[in-house]
């Protein structure tokens, strides 16, 4: 997905942490619809120089955003794993991983968000940065399942289904909250818009 503002940041964070480490990051993002931000990041990554491994994950890959990775990440493109399945299927199946910055845009609601952060505790540590999507605006206390809401998904298998019967929570900002408070992470607002940056306090005080 799109995180309007956030790409300058993310550059940074990632060349700022692989010319001190000099271990190649890796990215996980949940979500990528039209592939902006995927692609964006990716190739500015790959211009910088920076080693990386990105894993991009979505319940319904559009055929372009491929055939642009092959045009814009020519010598890179091996490093990008563009994957088509539901993030809580993925998350459950992955193995010896250790990411560097997480970015969560998938199914907008308290249900999936609230597994996708339980299930990221054991691919995540102390130095992870996340930036959680519609944590303010539309879905911060509102459900939206791509299953059942968004036009052009209901067919989609991978969806994940909404949970039977009226739920005590609902939305973003309760499951990244809770996530939080779990963790003993902080949360920082960079800029206005709906994401918000999660990390430990060294981080966040150190600049990033």
């Amino acid at each position: 997905m799109s995180y309007r503002g956030y790409l300058p940041f993310m550059v940074n964070l990632c060349t700022k942490r692989y010319i001190k480490t000099k271990e190649p990051i890796s990215i996980l993002e949940i979500g990528i619809q039209h592939g902006i931000t995927t692609l964006s990041l990716a190739t500015h990554l790959s211009i910088r120089g920076v080693d990386y491994q990105f894993d991009a994950v979505d319940i319904k890959l559009f055929d372009y955003v491929p055939l642009l990775a092959d045009s814009l990440l020519i010598g890179t493109r091996e490093r990008l794993n563009l994957i088509e399945q539901n993030s809580l299927v993925y998350l459950d199946q992955l193995r010896n991983k250790k990411f560097d910055l997480v970015l969560v845009d998938g199914d907008h609601n308290y249900y999936t968000v609230s597994q996708e952060c339980e299930l990221l505790k054991k691919f995540t540590d102390e130095n992870t940065v996340f930036i959680f999507d519609d944590y303010d605006g539309k879905w911060s206390h509102k459900d939206l399942f791509y299953k059942r809401d968004r036009e052009g998904y209901e067919d989609v298998k991978l969806a994940t289904e909404p949970p039977v019967g009226e739920q005590n929570k609902q939305g973003v900002k309760s499951a990244v909250d809770e996530f939080i408070e779990e963790s003993g992470m902080q949360k920082v607002k960079l800029m206005q818009g709906s994401p918000i940056v999660v990390a430990s306090s060294h981080i966040i005080s150190g600049g990033f």
